[in-house]
């Protein structure tokens, strides 16, 4: 449960040397810039505000490779040299590839037109004359569209109109045909099959002849242009062919440079120097001061974190490879400050118990397993890491309730070899043991809820907060009030003896909770005298304030504790469930009882899962992390040249 040392690190050099030392920085990705504080500077230092001269040069390359349909990757570029040669090879070959894909994209506008085309003059078949005689007129206007079948009949209400429709084809809904009228009436009728819905079609100018001929004429267009288009599309594979590695290679060497530069915004010149400043890992760095050893004009520093005031050092979390996946759900909450602690491994395993007692089945469990490790093979994914986790300990739960795919008892054999018979399996349809069941999840709760308050405890006093940690809800006076409390219940549940006595109610309750209370006044009090010249703004007292937040402290211990009580609730609704899905085997007979089995595991594992899963999330996040964890953190994130398919 730990978060790595880091060590602060200056850097001071020529002016010179600044592009040198940042490709350095990227290229070893050890380096995390922090910004130079205003007060750290020297005289005369200013912020580099320069504008990136390799922006357009990379948005033109990028472009490129989008019209190539490349994959921007990585490819050796150490023999590629910036210069006038360079950028006029990005500009010729975005040229070359701007004019092929232009090209492309002409034809097949052109092609659609041309199918558009098609199917208007198939409609026009039936036509006998030539299509430039109908519509070049001088005093004639002719219109070629469709219109509704319905409205085709409604025609005869316009008989005193001087225009005539000719019927040229028919579909389902639609009448295709030429309205023809006198050019001095032209609009009038254009409103009249406005009114009908009538669809105008303009006929294109390359369109001539009768429209046999000129049906046959587009194909043969057609045909050419598809020749033409495949040929287009052949020279620009072979051209892609031919110059990726060299168009990768120049990519890469401009997007180096690019990154580079960017990150010349965390430094500061003047006096022809430079100074940056950042954090690096502790074991990593000697090896990064090494790196500079062959740069005399520049000077490497390093401090200690402790040393450093004016920057927060960022968070590298280091967890056991058995609960690392757990990682995300903590970086879902925010990461924990450089001095806590890392919480992944007590999350993983607290969440992992959970799951288990809640979904305890031998050979659900195995699935779950199998199915996590197939998502980690094909996705990657860090939830398929989880899904193992969480399958081994329900199946190592589904042992101990003696539960296979809703069979019970299974494993009575096995604790009988090994001499357990008499407690194990516990099937947790038994009266008692459902009684058990809720016991152990109330306990299990109150020692989360304690062993929380315990690391609260101990990272207020590592980070010298000694009022929060001896005065708080969550410090030694919560835990000892709320410790007293359900520890007394406990013992009550489990063995009967009762230890409320008065002394014990006002030793080991009252007082604590009077603590509590006068929390604000008794912090302030010890915080003033550790840090005699604190400059900090105390918080005031007050006793309405502090009432209404006794009363809130008090229902949460209780409201937090009793929501332990759902992984015993959820330990036996899965194990109903189980039970409703065997009995409804039972009934459809021995045919068709594997079927129900198969199903019903199917839906329960369904159901069930993804409910267990949200419920222990649930009760992590709000009834544990609650109590110590400050999500203030913010990640290491070295510097580096970020390539598109590491993103």
């Amino acid at each position: 449960m730990a978060i790595d040392v880091m060590t602060f690190v200056n850097i001071i050099g020529k002016s010179s040397k600044l592009d040198d030392v940042l490709l350095k920085i990227t290229e070893c990705e050890m380096f995390h810039p922090e910004r130079v504080e205003k007060r750290s500077r020297a005289s005369g230092f200013e912020s580099v505000n320069e504008s990136n001269p390799y922006v357009g040069i990379l948005n033109k390359i990028n472009k490129t490779l989008s019209m190539l349909d490349i994959d921007p990757k990585f490819e050796e570029c150490s023999e590629v040299q910036m210069d006038g040669r360079t950028n006029a090879f990005v500009d010729d070959i975005f040229s070359k590839v701007k004019g092929y894909v232009d090209k492309i994209s002409k034809i097949n506008v052109m092609l659609d037109l041309m199918d558009k085309s098609l199917i208007e003059i198939e409609h026009m078949s039936k036509l006998s004359v030539k299509i430039d005689d109908v519509f070049a007129s001088e005093h004639i206007d002719a219109c070629f569209g469709r219109m509704p079948v319905d409205s085709r009949l409604k025609l005869s209400y316009f008989k005193d109109q001087l225009f005539f429709f000719i019927p040229l084809d028919q579909e389902k809904d639609f009448c295709w045909g030429i309205y023809i009228t006198p050019s001095k009436c032209a609009d009038e009728t254009r409103k009249c099959f406005k009114s009908l819905y009538f669809e105008e079609y303009c006929i294109p100018d390359y369109v001539h002849g009768t429209p046999q001929l000129a049906i046959s004429n587009i194909k043969s267009q057609i045909s050419e242009e598809k020749a033409n288009l495949e040929q287009t599309k052949a020279s620009l594979a072979a051209f892609k062919a031919q110059n990726t590695h060299t168009i990768l290679s120049v990519y890469s060497k401009i997007k180096i440079l690019h990154d580079t530069f960017s990150y010349r915004k965390f430094a500061v010149v003047g006096q022809k120097k430079f100074h940056m400043n950042g954090f690096v890992l502790k074991k990593d760095s000697e090896k990064f001061v090494k790196m500079f050893d062959d740069m005399a004009e520049v000077v490497v520093e390093t401090l200690a974190v402790g040393e450093i005031k004016d920057h927060a050092p960022p968070v590298k979390l280091r967890t056991c490879w058995l609960f690392r996946p757990f990682e995300t759900y903590v970086k879902m909450y925010g990461l924990p400050r450089y001095e806590d602690m890392n919480p992944s491994s007590y999350m993983g395993l607290v969440y992992c118990l959970m799951f288990g007692m809640m979904f305890g089945d031998f050979g659900q469990g195995a699935v779950l397993f199998g199915a996590g490790l197939l998502i980690w093979k094909f996705a990657k994914n860090s939830v398929g890491l989880i899904l193992t986790r969480c399958g081994a300990f329900s199946v190592l739960f589904g042992l101990i309730y003696g539960s296979c795919f809703g069979f019970e008892g299974v494993f009575a054999g096995f604790w009988k070899l090994i001499g357990l018979g008499s407690v194990f399996p516990m099937n947790l349809l038994e009266a008692k043991n459902s009684m058990n069941i809720l016991i152990v999840s109330f306990t299990f709760g109150t020692v989360l809820i304690l062993s929380s308050m315990s690391i609260n405890i101990f990272l207020s006093l590592k980070s010298r907060q000694v009022g929060k940690a001896l005065f708080s809800c969550n410090g030694i006076a919560g835990f000892i009030a709320y410790g007293s409390v359900f520890g007394a219940v406990i013992l009550i549940m489990t063995s009967g003896i009762n230890i409320f006595s008065p002394m014990f109610i006002v030793f080991a309750i009252l007082i604590p909770l009077f603590v509590i209370f006068f929390s604000v006044p008794l912090s302030n009090s010890i915080e003033t005298k550790i840090k005699k010249n604190n400059s900090e703004k105390l918080e005031k007292f007050s006793a309405v304030t502090a009432t209404f937040d006794m009363v809130d402290i008090v229902l949460s211990y209780f409201s937090n504790t009793l929501s332990f009580l759902r992984v015993g609730g959820l330990a036996l609704s899965h194990a109903a469930l189980m039970l409703v899905v065997m009995e409804f085997s039972h009934m459809v007979g021995a045919f068709g009882m594997p079927i129900v089995v198969l199903l019903g595991n199917v839906f329960v594992m369904v159901l069930e899962g993804l409910i267990v899963s949200i419920q222990t999330l649930r009760l992590v996040y709000y009834e544990i992390f609650s109590r110590f964890y400050n999500s203030d953190g913010k990640p290491f994130e070295p510097a580096r040249v970020v390539f598109e398919k590491d993103m």
